[in-house]
């Protein structure tokens, strides 16, 4: 029975996960124009668990002049035991009355440039439930 914990242990480590890379990105209205004063939100989570209401790692922050907006890298702690990751995904979205704009990236995957948010083509996350 001890050997049986001890093996278990062992398959287990922990490491910082990222959860969220650094993002920064721009939102346009539908005829490429900066959009100052947006909302742009950030979800960042599991890939086995996409959470509806309630995200896990959520940050807000509001375009510039410019439409820019960047977001922070996220670490955090985690456990991987027996080669099960958490896989994160992160989700970038704007809401707006036309259903607004939004990314969604593996966060391992990011793209390397700028994101932009384009309004009016839509995201998930500004769908009412």
């Amino acid at each position: 029975m001890r050997l049986c914990l001890v093996l278990l242990l062992a398959a287990c480590f922990p490491y910082r996960e990222l959860y969220r890379p650094l993002v920064q990105g721009r939102v346009v209205d539908e005829g490429g124009a900066a959009v100052a004063g947006a909302s742009v939100r950030t979800c960042s989570y599991s890939r086995w668990y996409r959470p509806k209401v309630d995200c896990p790692r959520f940050l807000e922050a509001q375009t510039d002049a410019d439409g820019g907006f960047q977001f922070p890298a996220l670490k955090e702690w985690e456990w991987c035991c027996l080669g099960e990751a958490p896989l994160p995904m992160t989700e970038i979205y704007v809401c707006t009355p036309d259903a607004g704009a939004g990314f969604t990236g593996d966060s391992h995957g990011w793209p390397k440039g700028e994101i932009v948010l384009r309004l009016g083509d839509g995201s998930p996350r500004c769908v009412e439930p």
